[in-house]
């Protein structure tokens, strides 16, 4: 396999964090890249622009994170993250999306993501999450999470979802 390491070696700083990136606008992939390379502890490995391509490319590259568009061609970010979740354990899936709705949260938890990042988010945030679902010493020395509010005034069942998809988008 392909450079694949340990958290024991990422434990001791000798090996950087390999992440991949899947999303079907280039100029996000481009961002993701060089955000990616601003940070000497994460090594880029790869960009897929349909869903079969990044199940494709986690297979062969075994990255530890995959950062994830939901809403891209070849099946979206559902069927992406619930196969490279299936097929290539330990790597964790990042959902990245402009959409916020809890269903489409819930949804990729639901599919084997370990995070949801909405694309509006910061680039300090996104680099925290990445570090975050890899690395639990990382986690604890965070600020506390603010709230993000995602949608008003919803019927009792949608309130629960939507308290729910804060809970996971402000982890």
């Amino acid at each position: 396999m392909s450079g694949a390491s340990s958290s024991t070696e990422r434990a001791e700083g000798t090996s950087p964090i390999r992440v991949l990136v899947a999303d079907d606008e280039e100029t996000v992939v481009e961002v993701l890249r060089s955000l990616i390379g601003s940070d000497p502890s994460l090594q880029f490995v790869g960009a897929a622009h349909n869903a079969e391509d990044a199940i494709e490319l986690a297979m062969r590259e075994r990255p530890d994170v995959v950062l994830l568009d939901v809403r891209m061609p070849g099946g979206g970010g559902l069927r992406a993250a619930r196969e490279i979740s299936r097929r290539c354990a330990p790597t964790k899936v990042v959902a990245l999306s402009a959409h916020e709705d809890s269903d489409t949260v819930i949804g990729m938890i639901s599919a084997g993501a370990s995070a949801y990042v909405p694309k509006g988010d910061s680039t300090d945030k996104i680099l925290r999450t990445i570090h975050r679902t890899i690395d639990a010493n990382y986690a604890a020395a965070e600020q506390p999470p603010q709230l993000t509010v995602i949608s008003p005034l919803l019927p009792r069942r949608t309130q629960q979802s939507t308290a729910v998809a804060k809970a996971i988008l402000d982890e």
